[in-house]
């Protein structure tokens, strides 16, 4: 069975797919000195293997599949902030969360989370909200005698099938 299932045009993230997460701004954690507790940057990496709260019957290749309200368990890379934490979450290694989830694809009644969504790293710190990595987003252009580069035919000719959905989760 293929362990890469898309979702949108976007790959869905799941237990088995071997990726890291890397929040994109450093997670600023109160770190022990001689002078008093100081902020220093660390960097804030999770990998899908440990998710929790994904499906329990649907699954991807025999692993869970991320669904909203899913989350990794346990970042890692800001244990040496030990005087008190992150300096927007007051925690280390704390849990990966995602703000958004697919709108009508949809499994075990919930939306599935795929690569690109934003990410809320280290126990949800507001300060380190950023976009897994994965797929980019295609924008069409403005200009309406631009044609698509794959087909040929002009781009409101396109369907963008989860912006039309009255199907939601």
């Amino acid at each position: 069975m293929p362990d890469k299932v898309y979702a949108n045009g976007r790959r869905v993230i799941h237990a088995g797919d071997r990726q890291t997460f890397v929040a994109a701004t450093p997670d600023a954690c109160k770190t022990p000195s001689p002078s008093g507790p100081v902020p220093v940057p660390y960097p804030n990496t999770a990998k899908s293997s440990d998710l929790g709260g994904g499906t329990k019957k649907v699954t991807i290749g025999g692993s869970s599949v991320a669904i909203r309200g899913a989350k990794l368990r346990t970042s890692t890379g800001d244990e040496a902030g030990t005087a008190g934490g992150g300096l927007m979450s007051a925690k280390t290694k704390g849990a990966v969360s995602w703000g958004s989830c697919s709108l009508d694809v949809c499994f075990e009644g919930q939306g599935v989370i795929r690569f690109f969504e934003p990410t809320l790293h280290n126990g949800n710190m507001a300060n380190a909200s950023s976009s897994s990595p994965g797929d980019s987003y295609m924008v069409a252009p403005e200009d309406p005698e631009t044609k698509c580069l794959h087909c040929g035919k002009p781009f409101e000719d396109h369907e963008f099938p989860e912006l039309n959905s009255r199907k939601r989760c």
